[in-house]
């Protein structure tokens, strides 16, 4: 039975950086992964998500060629089998680069599916491609086995498609209808609606991306007006299979009603993929949901156990597990624990335009705030690229100048949402950012105008 320091238990965003954390310490390492190295977001996930959404905005520009004085005669299709290899391509080279980065750390990768036992033991299933079982042990174990998606628990959910089989691309629709008009929903609108293909939305709650900022969230619906069709506090009842087409059958407030697509998407969130990992058996404690539940230190009740990245569920997004699965490893390693700093996520969604945060938005409740703007249309380089639809705007403390949130709509704002973080954590005023030199042209002048903006409105009040 071979015994390691540390033993991970998944290779996505938190394992993998746990796992790295641990070995560059002098730790031995076993970082186990039933699929491939690199989790959901580098295999079906963040990675080719943004690889074919990358390849709709081109499309889409080709199609607006004439908008930027561009002759093209030819016809402008999408390559399927093209998109797919360039897809296919992108993922390979990421997850053959962090494959080799682990093995030189040292660190064991491990095939196989994972069980828990007593006495920090781990049952490995299949391992590296063998039929039989092994155990390993080590001193302390770090869960970081992710999230899977969901699928509506309705009549004829087989017919439904997930994000994962999305995309494998096997076809391209012309129609298509997304149940879940969150981020992951409303990315695959804008991919679908870019290539031409007919798009609606069904969204249970009052609004699509409920966590917007209600006035970027409007301006978001000015700009994508007539792009897709969405339809809010619906409920999907059933999905039947009709020839070669789909009928989704949805509840709008009283009256239920019926349309005809070629493809139903999936989009209502995720769950923790803890349903064979033993929990129950060492005794671990966990939400009705599968959640693992931790703490300040990512340490489970059974101690030496640690969890980290979207199996504690949370806010899911790749750059918090990558942070919290440094803090796991460093908290199993170390006597000390992690560092306690409340640290600021930024969070990005992918549409055309670009939504990107960071702080607090006007719906929370705290001190007096004052706003400040920068409209987009007076930015000279979304002008000349032809993106001049969107806005930064900043909230500030109305006593101190404080910046304690930055919200932004645009082309590539996600790009320059990091500039928030260090302004947010750094806890810089307005009377601070306003004086940054930023490059011109570029979209980051406009988060200092924005910041002049409030500055200028608390020298008036």
């Amino acid at each position: 039975m071979k015994t390691y320091d540390l033993i991970v238990i998944g290779a996505g965003p938190a394992g993998y950086q746990a796992a790295l954390e641990g070995a560059k310490n002098g730790f031995s390492v076993a970082l186990i992964e039933r699929k491939e190295v690199g989790g959901t977001c580098l295999n079906s996930g963040c990675i080719p998500t943004k690889t074919l959404l990358e390849t709709a905005k081109v499309y889409k520009k080709m199609t607006e060629h004439e908008r930027y004085a561009v002759q093209c005669n030819g016809e402008i299709k999408i390559d399927r089998e093209g998109l797919i290899k360039r897809k296919e391509d992108v993922i390979f080279k990421l997850r053959e680069g962090l494959r080799m980065l682990l093995l030189g750390a040292g660190i064991e990768i491990i095939r196989g599916e994972a069980k828990l036992q007593e006495g920090k033991r781990v049952l490995i299933s299949g391992r590296n491609g063998d039929e039989g079982k092994d155990v390993i042990i080590a001193d302390k174990i770090i869960i970081a086995s992710g999230s899977s998606e969901l699928v509506p628990d309705v009549v004829g959910k087989e017919y439904m498609k997930g994000s994962t089989e999305v995309l494998e691309l096997d076809s391209i629709p012309k129609s298509v209808c997304i149940v879940g008009g969150g981020v992951i929903g409303m990315e695959f609108a804008h991919f679908y609606s870019s290539i031409g293909c007919e798009v609606k939305v069904i969204e249970a709650l009052p609004d699509i991306l409920c966590n917007v900022d209600r006035q970027l969230l409007q301006t978001f619906k000015n700009i994508t007006s007539g792009a897709y069709d969405v339809n809010v506090e619906c409920i999907v009842k059933a999905v039947r299979k009709k020839g070669d087409c789909f009928e989704v059958v949805y509840e709008d407030g009283e009256s239920e009603k019926t349309l005809t697509t070629d493809m139903v998407i999936a989009a209502v969130g995720r769950r923790a993929c803890t349903e064979n990992l033993g929990l129950n058996d060492v005794g671990i404690l966990h939400d009705d949901k599968g959640f693992i539940l931790v703490d300040e230190n990512f340490e489970t009740n059974v101690k030496g156990i640690y969890a980290a990245g979207d199996v504690i569920g949370g806010i899911m997004l790749a750059h918090k597990a990558f942070d919290e699965g440094i803090k796991a490893s460093y908290s199993a390693l170390s006597d000390n624990g992690c560092e306690h700093v409340k640290k600021t996520i930024p969070q990005c969604i992918y549409t055309e335009p670009e939504i990107a945060y960071a702080g607090i938005g006007e719906e929370i409740e705290t001190n007096k705030k004052v706003k400040g703007y920068c409209n987009l249309a007076s930015n000279g380089r979304s002008l000349a690229s032809g993106a001049d639809s969107g806005m930064v705007k900043v909230i500030a403390d109305a006593e101190n100048g404080q910046i304690l949130g930055i919200h932004m709509i645009g082309e590539n704002v996600t790009e320059i949402i990091g500039s928030a973080v260090y302004a947010i954590d750094g806890e810089f005023t307005v009377d601070e950012v306003a004086e940054f030199i930023m490059p011109h042209p570029t979209v980051s002048e406009a988060v200092r105008e924005a910041a002049r903006d409030c500055k200028s409105k608390m020298e008036r009040s």
